[in-house]
This record gives structure tokens, sequence and C-alpha cells, in this order.
């Protein structure tokens, strides 16, 4: 599944009320399992909560790990184009001395 197919802002179109998942929690538990899709819990004061199937949130997880890492290698790819680098044996040498590392 791509990160298109697990954009968020689509998680469900009808929000459930906290209240039926108390009800009847296996059935809701059922449609979520079956179409893999999370589900959204509100209250009465309008809080929610996102409830979600755990091989689908673990998919999910490793897809936000593999985004933020091209974020960082995007950043680290400017600094160095950019020349904000430093030298990896002058900045060990320099972790041992009084002054500490110059970055």
């Amino acid at each position: 599944m791509t990160l298109q197919e697990m954009d968020m802002t689509k998680i469900a179109t009808r929000p459930h009320l906290l209240s039926d998942f108390a009800d009847a929690p296996a059935e809701l538990l059922a449609t979520l399992r079956a179409t893999g899709k999370p589900v959204r819990l509100t209250a009465d004061d309008g809080a929610a909560v996102v409830v979600q199937d755990e091989a689908a949130y673990r998919q999910m997880a490793a897809l936000a790990e593999k985004a933020e890492m091209i974020q960082f290698l995007r950043e680290s790819k400017a600094d160095i184009d950019a020349g904000r680098t430093v030298d990896a044996r002058e900045f060990l040498l320099s972790l041992g001395t009084p002054d500490g590392p110059k970055l």
C-alpha cells in the first residue's frame, strides 16, 4: 500500500458514536478488520479517537518512518550542497578536547 492509499485525511467519512462501540464492540471490530480502514469514534462533546487494525497501523507507522527518513536525507543533502559540513576526522578528534566539537 502506498502513502496515497493510506491518506489519513479520508479516515472515516461517517464517524461512529463511542457509545455504539461500547454497545457492540464485536460488530465494529469485525467491520474494521473486514475493511482494513480506521474507524473514527466520537463522543457527545465532539472529542474523537481513531481505532485501527494492528496490521494497518504497523504499515502506516512504517510509511511514516520512511517519510521521516526521506525528509532527513533531503535536508542532509541540502546541507552538503550548501557546504554546511565538518570533516569527520576533525570532528571525532575534537570530541575529547575541552572546547568540544566545532560544528
